[in-house]
């Protein structure tokens, strides 16, 4: 049996294709979500979020996780950047992270079955991140 836990945003590297991309990792409500969101449904977007203040995401003590909730962090609710939020980046990264998961499927649908060794780096990154994506195959 091969169980994977993945996120779409580990899928790709949306920083080497596009130098405008301020944040180097997904945070709650950022800029990559943020830009996702203006380019999915604008009018869900808070219009002040160019005035919002970087919340840094606070691993200090990786490669443990310390555990807290939105509010501990952020009163507006984001953790991450959304002041450098456009639809024009959240286009590009629907069809980076897009790209990517497709490509993480398509090497999991070609798996031998019994091998450890895996066919690139990406499907090395991916095998043990916990979250979104749960693929089983027996």
């Amino acid at each position: 049996m091969l169980l994977l836990f993945a996120t779409y945003w580990d899928s790709a590297k949306p920083n080497e294709g596009r130098s405008d991309l301020v944040q180097t990792q997904m945070g709650h409500a950022c800029e990559w979500e943020t830009s996702m969101m203006m380019r999915l449904a604008p009018q869900l977007v808070k219009k002040d979020v160019t005035q919002l203040e970087e919340v840094r995401p606070g691993f200090a003590f990786e490669p443990a996780y310390r555990g807290w909730t939105t509010k501990d962090r952020t009163v507006p609710g984001h953790i991450g950047n959304p002041r450098h939020a456009t639809a024009d980046k959240g286009e590009y990264l629907f069809q980076t992270f897009s790209a990517g998961v497709v490509k993480m499927l398509e090497q999991v649908i070609a798996w031998d079955g019994k091998s450890w060794e895996m066919a690139s780096e990406l499907l090395r990154s991916v095998f043990l991140i916990p979250y979104s994506v749960f693929v089983p195959c027996i």
